[in-house]
């Protein structure tokens, strides 16, 4: 018998077979796909039994998977090295998150930041020095929040509230 697999809130383009290949031998689950220009198998469905809570890393919707894709990937944009996201916790600090009036970063010595919307559009950026206080032009909805510093980059959700 083949495994289960869930594929939910993926983006997939001019894809032939979307989700699993035609030769699979297993089960899937598939919820809250945008298929653009793409098919899919046929296959078995099944319920995946997920034994924790992911659904903090899920968009809100999966037609801003392909924007975010688009924002984050690249030379440059994402760098290879697991280091450059291992940011010593101690060394930046973002609070608070969810916030209503604004974010403040903590930060040591000399740091970048960008905020981007789920589609990947660049709303906010700008440079501090130990601390800056951010987002206060915002509109409540989630965000991506890019710091860069000595140590390193870090990338987190942000959300504002009303």
């Amino acid at each position: 018998m083949g495994s289960c697999v869930k594929s939910e809130k993926n983006y997939f383009e001019n894809s032939k077979g979307a989700v699993v290949s035609t030769d699979s031998k297993g089960f899937a689950e598939v919820v809250d796909n945008n298929l653009v220009n793409s098919t899919t198998s046929t296959i078995p469905v099944c319920k995946a039994d997920i034994p924790y809570n992911y659904s903090a890393v899920l968009t809100s919707d999966a037609t801003k998977v392909k924007g975010i894709v688009i924002a984050f990937a690249g030379v440059g944009k994402l760098v290879a090295g697991l280091a450059d996201f291992e940011m010593k916790q101690e060394t930046q600090l973002t609070f608070p998150n969810p916030f209503s009036n604004q974010l403040s970063i903590q930060q040591k010595g000399n740091f970048s930041y960008q905020i981007f919307s789920l589609e990947g559009k660049e709303i906010e950026n700008e440079t501090g020095i130990n601390q800056l206080e951010i987002g206060t032009n915002l509109s409540p909805n989630l965000y991506l929040l890019r710091v860069k510093g000595s140590e390193g980059i870090k990338m987190l959700k942000i959300s504002k509230m009303e």
